[in-house]
């Protein structure tokens, strides 16, 4: 019993550490900015400007990191958030 509450305790601590070190704010580049629970289906790339279809497949409902601002795209040659494409 002492062993599975210690195993119990090491892997809410793991947990813990890991939860705590993804939401530290990273550095974004210009005009990004950082969000613990952001969607990368809602930010757009210059692949979405040139597309006629805008349906994308969306997997991960929160990602922790930077997003372009609003009004600006993701280039996917850079990763640089531009404003025009």
């Amino acid at each position: 019993m002492k062993i599975i509450f210690a195993l119990l305790i090491l892997v809410f601590t793991d947990t813990t550490k890991s939860l705590v070190k993804r939401s530290e704010p990273e550095k974004c580049g210009p005009n990004e900015t950082f969000t613990i629970c952001g969607s990368a289906c809602s930010e757009k790339n210059c692949e979405d400007v040139h597309s006629t279809s805008f349906e994308r497949i969306c997997l991960q409902a929160c990602s922790v990191g930077c997003f372009c601002n609003q009004g600006y795209f993701r280039n996917t040659s850079s990763g640089k958030c531009v404003e025009r494409c």
